[in-house]
Formats: C-alpha cells, structure tokens, sequence
C-alpha cells in the first residue's frame, strides 16, 4: 500500500488544463494478505487538451484493454470545473465518452467509479459532506437539462444516486481529506 502523499513513479496523473499523460502507463499493486493482484492504468484523459485524435486513440486503446481483462474498474476523474464549462457540456461529453466503453450502463453500472477533483475551484470548498451536496445539486442541473438522452439520463441517475445514498461509485477526490485506504479497497472490491 502507498500513502496519499507518495507518487507512484510510473504514473505521472496531471490535474491542470494541459493534459499531462501521453501515454498508457501500468502500476502492478500486490495484495500480499488476499494473495491478489491488481494492475492500475493511467491513460491520456477524455476531452484531451490535444485534440480529437488522442480521444480516438484513447478510446481504441482501453477497448482493447477491457476485451483482455477478467474484471475491470475504469475509475474515471473528472474535474470539477467541466461542470460549469459551457453549462456542463464538458461534463456531458466526458460521460458520454466513459459510456461508450460499455454496451449497456445499467448492467456495467458497478464497473465505474466517478472521483471528481478540484471542488474548491468551483465554490465547494466546505468540506467533504457539504461539498457532496453541491456536487449533487450540479449533477441534477445538467440532468434537467439532458432529459432527451436517455443514455446519459442513466448515467447522470447513477451518479445523483450515489452521491445521496453515499455509495462509493461517485466520490470527491481531495488531496488531504481523502482516505486513500478507503478509495483503494472501494475501487478493488
């Protein structure tokens, strides 16, 4: 196990506006106690700052990923701050991107985990529970306003779910008030 504060070397996860992985990194966690392995990969994000291209090539990349593996978590973190862009265009663009990776949401639902980071960029800095309320309340704002799509009504459903009943499958990532224990064993289990 690492603690919150130690970099892994292999991954270098940047959380800016200019997209910071270029390529397909790999981190192998062993779980010496439940004799389990657990492979992490970080891959350029959605909605890459380079355009189009690296969308495509990302998405070819993890269908290919997801067609190999036994089981898989994409853990996908999304930026508080594409919930205001272009009143939550960005937002729907990235789930809309996430949720091609799966034929149906509804039976893969439990395949996905939503972190969301950089909620004090947004005003939700007032802790984690109060920051989850807002976060909720934005979540139900872009629904509203994407009633015609059913798809993605399902997923933004899932999300609102989540959060209220405090599921672990949408949580806010905070570099100092996360359990990094805790998110580990969620996404693995």
């Amino acid at each position: 196990m690492y603690a919150a504060h130690d970099a892994l070397p292999e991954f270098e996860i940047g959380h800016a506006k200019v997209s910071k992985t270029r390529s397909l990194s790999a981190y192998l966690r062993r779980d010496e106690v439940n004799n389990r392995e657990f492979v992490y990969l970080d891959s350029p994000g959605l909605e890459d700052t380079r355009g189009v291209e690296m969308d495509i090539a990302t998405s070819a990349l993890l269908s290919q990923v997801a067609k190999r593996c036994k089981s898989l978590r994409f853990v996908v973190l999304i930026h508080c701050a594409s919930l205001l862009e272009d009143r939550g265009n960005a937002f729907r663009s990235i789930i809309k991107f996430a949720k091609r990776f799966v034929e149906d949401f509804a039976e893969s639902k439990f395949s996905f985990m939503f972190l969301f980071s950089h909620t004090e960029e947004i005003g939700m800095n007032l802790g984690m529970e109060e920051s989850k309320k807002r976060l909720k309340g934005e979540i139900v704002h872009i629904a509203e306003a994407a009633v015609s799509d059913e798809d993605l009504t399902k997923v933004l459903s899932f999300i609102s779910k989540s959060l209220k009943k405090g599921f672990h499958f949408v949580d806010i990532l905070h570099p100092l008030e996360t359990d990094y224990n805790k998110l580990t064993f969620d996404i693995e289990n």
